[in-house]
């Protein structure tokens, strides 16, 4: 809000502006040449406080970075052939994200600016399949992790070691005993990467190929489960993640496969956001059934539901009645309930599926 609101300044800077372009009129009229005179002045002014070598950027040493970026990135690509796709870890969503440890916002982006064939997997927009299937990856096992990304057609991952709160170091070991040695790295060693072509040879190896290839269809067209509409940012207890509700938000089973999933099943908790009593009304896809949930005193109710998920969105709506509360606890935001503890699962061990409980406020 406090950012959206700064945005005026756009506004306010064309309103001085046309205040002075109305002034220098009114002045040349009076006085021609000292009119112009002014209108110069202004216009010298403005290019110097826009060119000035305080606004510079340091050409020196943007140029270093990039030309190790570049020595990285022919590094890969001399290993694993032009064209490759290479996936970036830690997964981070685009546009507009918190900075994930020491790694900013956009940083993901840099080995774009490099002169090579290589295609990266960051930068496809949120809420699109070419971005979201990355958020069903498993983020428990690498062994896992590896095979889901052999599957999808990768060829190489990369690591940005700013993105993990150990450096990257328990990643790293994992990737080393799992893939061997770096086949490129950056001379800091911030961003390493490793070659993915023995994996996939060993994978198919297991499997086969044909098998590898269903697997890579599944990987790309999982099943998500959305909370981020009508609902605030996550916060946690422990280990334990909520989100404070409006009086009306969606929960979004999102099946971006061509076939449907049946008995997709989902678990959550709902709460009121002070002692008093709020009444849930769970609304299924499809206008089917509703369920009522009944909160009082503070105290929690879990809830437990099985959703078909059809191809392309299926969406549950949850309506609350009882009165809004701004409370310190919810960061003086006007809530009326609380999701806590969303989670999903299925029986077919060959869907891929995934909660998001992401929220850009």
């Amino acid at each position: 809000q406090i950012r959206t609101w700064s945005r005026l300044f756009v506004f306010i800077g064309l309103f001085g502006l046309l205040g002075v372009g109305h002034w220098v009129t009114v002045f040349t009229r009076r006085n021609r040449i000292l009119g112009l005179l002014a209108a110069a002045a202004l216009l010298v002014i403005g290019v110097l406080d826009q060119t000035n070598p305080a606004m510079a950027p340091n050409y020196k040493t943007l140029r270093n970075e990039v030309k190790a970026l570049t020595t990285f990135s022919q590094g890969i690509q001399a290993r694993v052939g032009p064209g490759c796709s290479v996936f970036q870890l830690p997964i981070v969503p685009f546009p507009e994200n918190p900075p994930v440890h020491d790694m900013t916002d956009y940083a993901q982006l840099r080995p774009y600016l490099t002169p090579t064939s290589l295609r990266w997997s960051y930068g496809a927009i949120r809420g699109t399949t070419l971005a979201d299937w990355q958020l069903a990856l498993p983020n428990s096992s690498t062994t896992a992790l590896l095979d889901d990304l052999v599957s999808a057609g990768f060829c190489a991952v990369e690591v940005d070691r700013n993105g993990f709160a150990d450096q990257g170091t328990s990643l790293d070991a994992s990737l080393r005993s799992l893939l061997g040695a770096p086949i490129s790295a950056t001379h800091d060693n911030r961003l390493v990467a490793w070659d993915l072509a023995p994996r996939r040879a060993s994978l198919i190896s297991r499997i086969g190929a044909k098998e590898v290839k269903a697997n890579g269809d599944a990987v790309l067209h999982p099943v998500l489960l959305y909370s981020d509409n009508g609902t605030f940012a996550v916060e946690h207890v422990g280990k334990t993640a909520y989100q404070w509700t409006l009086p009306s938000f969606e929960l979004d089973v999102h099946n971006f496969g061509r076939a449907s999933v049946d008995r997709v099943r989902l678990t959550f908790a709902l709460a009121a956001p002070d002692s008093g009593t709020r009444r849930f009304t769970i609304h299924l896809p499809g206008g089917g059934n509703t369920q009522e949930v009944d909160v009082d005193r503070g105290s929690s109710k879990q809830v437990h539901l099985v959703v078909n998920a059809a191809p392309g969105r299926n969406s549950l709506t949850v309506t609350t009645i009882g009165r809004a509360v701004t409370t310190s606890e919810a960061g003086g935001k006007i809530v009326y309930g609380k999701l806590i503890d969303l989670r999903a699962s299925v029986t077919d061990p060959n869907v891929r599926l995934g909660v998001v409980q992401q929220r850009i406020e």
